[in-house]
């Protein structure tokens, strides 16, 4: 009998998640050797701002383009520049972003989704986890035509392919309901401050299953929220809704600030004012400096996130009285975070720090995303879902 060669050594399937926002693009990647220790499984956290700028028959970009940190991807027959380096290329005129509810139908979400699957840099995805917002996700035709176009041979131009086995889509706060378990931590001091709710210190990640727990996710454009339950998604109180996010109170600064210079501000200084108030430093235009952090813009701010809030209390029909603690997650969490503490003060509200880094909160639907798509990557494919 002849000796049998040993069996080869199957590779790892490969897992990936992206979470499209309408004003950040984040996506997960295999780590660099310098990047190891901060890595998890190998991979690591990456993003870039959701701009595009229509690179076709534009010579001069194109060679520009070599000087930022870019690429070059194709989509119905244009090309495309996108990418971490893109907000250098903007002039005055430029906005490069799709602020509608037609955004994860348009040119840009698929130009920007090309960019995010060439810096993975793979050739071959066995599992993708996708999200959209929960009014999106509510439409199933959408959810199947994600699916469909991510799924199988993804031309990104220049020669490049990306093969994907299988595509997940779920609401993006449900991301952050699974990345929970990485902040107990934080959990247990934001409930501390409230002991007249009576929860105990939370032990063990597998006691937020038994939990009300409701998950809001103040995006660029919408804000979501989830309620999750012991037995499951509340669908009938979790929504999303539409021109109610981080891009209302960005419009109300540039208005204010164009009011003060007394003409007209061009689109693309909204991505130096969101800038200037995650960093919390003034901004620069035109000779002036303005400091966002005072009663004016301060009260703009806050206004501007009041009737998103009201939207989303209202639609809980009074299901705000079995929850157990709002979990607020995010790029920009604490203008939010801040309204629900007002409209609700007898309600515990966990809010993670904006952050930098893997641990930042910009990443949590991501987070939750990635270890979705490993689990499910172990699995059979009418198993994963």
């Amino acid at each position: 009998m002849s000796k049998q060669p040993p069996a080869s050594k199957q590779a790892a399937p490969i897992a990936r998640a992206i979470d499209a926002g309408f004003g950040v693009m984040k996506f997960t990647r295999e780590a660099t050797a310098e990047e190891a220790s901060q890595a998890r499984n190998g991979i690591v956290f990456d993003s870039f701002l959701s701009l595009t700028l229509d690179a076709a028959g534009d010579q001069a970009n194109v060679a520009n383009a070599r000087t930022r940190d870019t690429v070059f991807v194709d989509h119905e027959g244009r090309t495309y520049e996108v990418g971490k380096g893109v907000e250098h290329a903007l002039v005055a005129s430029d906005f490069g972003r799709d602020m509608t509810d037609a955004y994860y139908d348009s040119k840009v979400y698929h130009a920007l989704m090309r960019g995010a699957l060439a810096y993975m840099g793979e050739s071959h995805i066995d599992t993708l986890v996708l999200g959209l917002p929960m009014n999106h996700f509510e439409n199933k035709t959408r959810v199947a035509s994600l699916q469909k176009h991510y799924t199988g041979t993804v031309n990104l131009g220049k020669g490049r392919d990306v093969v994907i086995g299988r595509v997940l889509v779920h609401p993006q706060p449900f991301g952050g309901y699974i990345s929970l378990g990485h902040d107990l931590d934080g959990i247990n001091k934001a409930i501390k401050n409230y002991p007249e709710c009576g929860i105990p210190k939370i032990q063990a990640v597998d006691e937020l299953a038994n939990m009300n727990i409701l998950i809001v996710d103040p995006g660029e454009y919408t804000l979501d929220w989830l309620l999750m339950t012991p037995g499951g998604h509340a669908q009938r109180v979790s929504s999303a809704a539409g021109d109610a996010g981080r891009h209302r109170v960005l419009r109300e600064i540039h208005e204010i600030v164009a009011a003060k210079m007394e003409r007209p501000l061009g689109p693309s200084f909204v991505t130096d004012i969101d800038r200037a108030l995650r960093n919390k430093t003034p901004i620069r235009i035109g000779g002036r400096s303005f400091d966002l952090s005072g009663p004016e813009f301060v009260a703009a701010i806050e206004k501007a996130v009041e009737d998103p809030v009201r939207q989303l209390l209202e639609s809980l029909r009074g299901a705000d009285d079995r929850i157990d603690f709002i979990a607020v997650l995010g790029g920009s969490p604490n203008e939010v975070a801040a309204a629900l503490r007002k409209a609700r003060p007898y309600l515990p509200v966990y809010c993670p720090s904006e952050g930098t880094g893997q641990d930042a909160s910009l990443y949590a639907n991501l987070r939750g995303f990635q270890e979705w798509a490993e689990a499910a990557a172990a699995l059979p494919a009418q198993q994963a879902a």
